[in-house]
């Protein structure tokens, strides 16, 4: 495998580009003074205050690029797909919309793709549909987007969608790709203060605020680290081949979002407001099995409260 000295993040001004960004300036650029990152986005006024001055235009680039209309791509060594919206409105007030935008943006995409160039689509664990235990899905695991949710449907179904659309074109056009099917995160950038419990969670240890937790079942959630994140992505694309290998990416460390919460309220002095736990209920579980990227000699490096540590260190400093 080719040396990964330029790669264009698509998406690059959500949770994944602001994480990619920060271990880039952090940790890799200091290794890699070679290294290249180009963060494209229709919004790139979103990144720019976060990129060290000593690094623009030099390691770091910014350019703004629609994925479902653009007609070329900047020539990398790694193009990584993360462009697609996670804004809950959005997909109800127009789910056939975007299901469409997800298609049409991994479909414009790896048509530009260069036969020398990696391609990397970031999916998501959403396709597996509900899940019933605590053991996760593997990869092979059956697909299916059976949510009565009028958000998870249309987002999960955007993305097998893609998925079979990438499976097809990089086989028919020997195109080297791979699928990251990721599932929940922790670390600086993620929003604090939207649908992500974790988020809220942060906020209220960071604020001392109260933490309202409504689920009334239990909720079982697995969080890797925005490091681990970034490291398992760029292990996983050395796996890249016409056949297109498929990774689950995040923890294998399981906590109950209750016992968590209440955990971290006796640690860090806030209080958790939440209902009743209904035992009749099924419980809400999204985690991952992700003994295919441990396999390949993954090691994460950050636990849970390891990770939410370094988030508060990072929010104070």
């Amino acid at each position: 495998m080719k040396d990964l000295n330029k790669i264009l993040l698509l998406g690059g001004t959500g949770f994944f580009g602001k994480s990619f960004l920060d271990y880039f300036q952090r940790i890799l650029i200091p290794i890699n003074p070679k290294v290249k990152l180009i963060l494209a986005s229709r919004h790139t006024e979103d990144i720019s205050g976060l990129i060290n001055p000593v690094y623009f235009e030099k390691n770091i680039f910014i350019q703004k690029i629609d994925v479902v209309s653009c007609k070329s791509l900047p020539t990398c060594d790694l193009v990584i797909h993360a462009a697609s919206s996670t804004n809950e409105d959005d997909y109800r007030k127009n789910p056939s919309y975007q299901i469409d935008n997800i298609v049409k943006g991994a479909e414009n995409v790896i048509k530009l793709i260069k036969k020398e160039t990696i391609f990397m689509y970031v999916s998501s664990g959403a396709i597996y549909g509900l899940q019933n235990n605590i053991k996760g899905f593997p990869e092979n695991s059956v697909i299916n987007n059976h949510y009565n949710d009028d958000v998870k449907s249309p987002y999960s179904k955007g993305k097998i969608l893609a998925e079979k659309a990438i499976m097809k074109y990089a086989l028919e056009n020997s195109i080297n790709s791979l699928i990251c099917r990721c599932f929940a995160f922790i670390g600086r950038y993620l929003p604090f203060e939207t649908h992500f419990a974790i988020g809220n969670l942060l906020n209220s240890i960071i604020k001392k605020n109260d933490f309202y937790l409504k689920a009334d079942k239990l909720v079982y959630r697995t969080y890797m680290y925005a490091d681990d994140l970034v490291e398992s992505l760029m292990l996983a694309c050395q796996y890249a081949n016409t056949s297109v290998p498929i990774f689950n990416i995040g923890s294998d460390e399981v906590v109950e979002l209750h016992e968590l919460s209440k955990e971290l309220s006796i640690e860090y002095k806030f209080k958790v407001i939440e209902n009743s736990i209904d035992h009749s209920k099924n419980s809400d579980i999204y985690i991952p099995d992700i003994t295919n990227i441990l396999s390949k000699g993954f090691k994460p490096r950050y636990n849970i409260r390891e990770a939410i540590k370094e988030v508060i260190k990072m929010e104070l400093a």
